[in-house]
């Protein structure tokens, strides 16, 4: 059963200029919360929420630099995708790191399952 839009409940005035929104994230608390998220650098905190959105409502994805372009520099988003693999957040499907195709990524459970 699906809902239609006036079963929604509208998001506060405070999170968006709009009454509902098509796309929107769930941070939950034990993500917020964790260990390993909280050791996180802020960059790459930034990096997996804008993954999360771009991915939004898929486990698996494609993502490449020109998705963070004006929020980091390629430099930065290489080195927090290798963070966020290594910290248990994403896997790796497939990197592109020598031909013009993109980069297919998938979340993963292991930030919580590797508690530091």
């Amino acid at each position: 059963m699906s809902r239609n839009k006036k079963n929604k409940t509208p998001f506060h005035h405070y999170e968006t200029d709009k009454k509902y929104e098509d796309m929107y994230i769930r941070l939950t608390k034990t993500l917020l919360l964790n260990n390993n998220f909280k050791t996180l650098q802020n960059s790459a905190k930034v990096l997996y929420i804008y993954m999360r959105l771009w991915a939004y409502p898929k486990k698996e994805f494609s993502y490449s630099i020109g998705n963070s372009k004006g929020l980091m520099s390629k430099n930065t988003f290489l080195k927090n995708v290798d963070i966020l693999e290594k910290e248990g957040f994403i896997n790796i499907k497939f990197r592109n790191k020598y031909s013009h195709m993109v980069n297919i990524y998938e979340f993963s459970d292991r930030w919580y399952k590797n508690p530091k």
